[in-house]
C-alpha cells in the first residue's frame, strides 16, 4: 500500500525549490524529472507542459499553477506545485512512497520535515498524510477546518 505525506504552506517567499529539496531526499537519488505543468487554475484550464525547469519562475510570475513531478525507478514519487495569490505564495508538497511507511518511518520523516520547514520560516504549514487543509481560508480558521495533520508550523 503506498503512502501520501504530504505539506501545505503559505509563505510570502518563492521557495518551491526548498520544498522539493526537502522532500526528494526521501526517494532514490537516482530520480527524474516526470512533468513540469503550469495551468490557470485547478480545472487544469490550459494546460501545458513547460520543458525547462528555468522557465518555472516566469510563469508563477504570470500567476499560473506550476506543478513539478520527479520519480525514481522505484515508483515513488515527489511533487510540489505553487500557486502565487497577491502577496502570497501557496505551495502544496508530497510524496509517495512504494511501500508502507512504519509508525516509526513516519515519525522520523515528521521530525524531519519539521525541521527542514522551520527553516523557511512559512507563515503556517501543515504536515500529515492524506490531508485537507483549505489554505483559502483567513489563517485563523484554517487549523480548525483541516483534517489528516499531525504537525502545525506558524511564523516565529
Amino acid at each position: 500500500m503506498e503512502e501520501n505525506i504530504e505539506l501545505c504552506l503559505v509563505s510570502d517567499k518563492e521557495i518551491h525549490n526548498n520544498i522539493l529539496q526537502a522532500l526528494l531526499k526521501y526517494i532514490n537519488p537516482e530520480y527524474y524529472i516526470d512533468s513540469i505543468q503550469a495551468m490557470d487554475d485547478w480545472t487544469y484550464s490550459n494546460l501545458v507542459d513547460i520543458d525547462d525547469i528555468n522557465l518555472v519562475d516566469d510563469y508563477i510570475a504570470l500567476n499560473r499553477i506550476v506543478t513539478i513531478t520527479c520519480s525514481d525507478y522505484f515508483m515513488n514519487r515527489v511533487g510540489v506545485s505553487v500557486e502565487k495569490k497577491k502577496d502570497k505564495y501557496h505551495y502544496d508538497g508530497w510524496f509517495k512512497l512504494s511501500d508502507e511507511c512504519s509508525e516509526e518511518k513516519y515519525a522520523r520523516i515528521l521530525e524531519e520535515l519539521e525541521a527542514a520547514v522551520r527553516e523557511m520560516n512559512p507563515d503556517i504549514c501543515a504536515i500529515g498524510r492524506e490531508m485537507y487543509v483549505d489554505l483559502d481560508l483567513p489563517v485563523n480558521e484554517i487549523k480548525s477546518d483541516a483534517s489528516g495533520v499531525d504537525i502545525w508550523i506558524s511564523k516565529n
